[in-house]
C-alpha cells in the first residue's frame, strides 16, 4: 500500500520475457503490453532465478509463512488484499 501511495506502479502476476535498456529508460516486454520505466524491482517467488545471470544478485529480503482460516471480505478489505 505504501508503494502505491508513493506513486509506484505494481504489475502483479506479469511475466517479463525480455528487458531492453537504452538511454534513461528500460522497456520490459511481458505476456501483455510492454512496460517502459526508469527502474525495476523484480519480486519473485522463493525459488532460485531461472535466469542464471541473476542468481548472484537475488537476495532473500524477508520471508514467512502464515496459515489462517479463510478471511471474510471485510477482513480482506482492511488489509488491502481484496481480489488476490
Amino acid at each position: 500500500r505504501a508503494c502505491r501511495e508513493a506513486g509506484v506502479e505494481i504489475f502483479e502476476r506479469t511475466t517479463a520475457t525480455r528487458i531492453d535498456s537504452g538511454g534513461a529508460a528500460l522497456r520490459v516486454h511481458t505476456d501483455g503490453p510492454a512496460i517502459t520505466c526508469r527502474q525495476i524491482v523484480f519480486a519473485t517467488n522463493v525459488f532460485p532465478s531461472l535466469l542464471r545471470r541473476n542468481r548472484l544478485f537475488t537476495v532473500p529480503v524477508y520471508d514467512y509463512v502464515l496459515a489462517t482460516e479463510p478471511l471474510t471480505d471485510t477482513q480482506l478489505d482492511r488489509i488491502g488484499w481484496r481480489g488476490r
